[in-house]
């Protein structure tokens, strides 16, 4: 790409499998629950999820497969995903803290936009001591009023307005193709912190950088020369 940090005043953070290691709890309970339908979709399947909110996960399974149970499908899912947070199986990706700690200290705005229902990113955040008050600037979630889901880039463009910067000015950590295209929709500056999907040709296209961790980004910003 031919962007540049130089002039980017704020970061926008996805939350799943880019701040938390859910992930892979929503890929353990996938499987279970191919199983326990009787159906047969891919991880491909899956990770074409990843990044959408529920009622466009929902909407897609009952025009697409009306054979399928898609509400128990999805139920069952949720409550098991769910079962598994409150547990507090759940790792904190590598770097979060000290990328943060570096944006705060540096004059950065921050932001979160996650596809997640507000009720479930608070429980998160809490369960690992933090306020999301005290980390981010602006919050967007799954369920807020009228929000459009990924990869339509309606989420982050409403956290550029939140923070008061032009879109141009915001970098976005997504770990989902779904989310690289939002923010690329959207003019704002794709940065894909590797989790279990791997890039694509799209990514490797129109990504400013491709990290394998938040630390990363860190070594990424300090490279630039940041006018805030």
């Amino acid at each position: 790409m031919s962007q540049s940090l130089q002039n980017v005043a704020g970061v926008i953070f996805d939350m799943d499998g880019t701040i938390f290691d859910t992930e892979r709890v929503w890929q353990e309970v996938f499987v279970r629950a191919n199983d326990k339908f009787g159906v047969t979709f891919s991880e491909e399947f899956r990770q074409n999820t990843c990044g959408k909110n529920e009622a466009t996960i929902r909407a897609e399974l009952l025009a697409c497969y009306p054979q399928l149970d898609a509400e128990g499908y999805r139920n069952f899912i949720i409550a098991s995903v769910e079962e598994k947070l409150a547990r507090g199986e759940v790792d904190v990706k590598k770097g979060f803290a000290e990328l943060i700690g570096y944006l705060k200290e540096n004059g950065y705005k921050t932001a979160l936009a996650t596809s997640s229902n507000r009720s479930r990113a608070e429980r998160l955040f809490q369960m690992k001591g933090w306020a999301m008050s005290q980390l981010f600037d602006s919050c967007v979630f799954g369920d807020d009023e009228g929000v459009k889901s990924k990869p339509d880039p309606d989420m982050f463009v409403r956290s550029a307005k939140k923070m008061g910067l032009a879109e141009e000015r915001c970098v976005v950590l997504e770990d989902s193709i779904n989310g690289i295209k939002a923010a690329k929709n959207g003019g704002l500056l794709p940065v894909m912190v590797i989790d279990l999907i791997a890039p694509d040709v799209y990514c490797e296209e129109n990504c400013f950088a491709i990290c394998n961790d938040l630390g990363e980004v860190v070594d990424l910003l300090k490279k630039h020369t940041i006018n805030i």
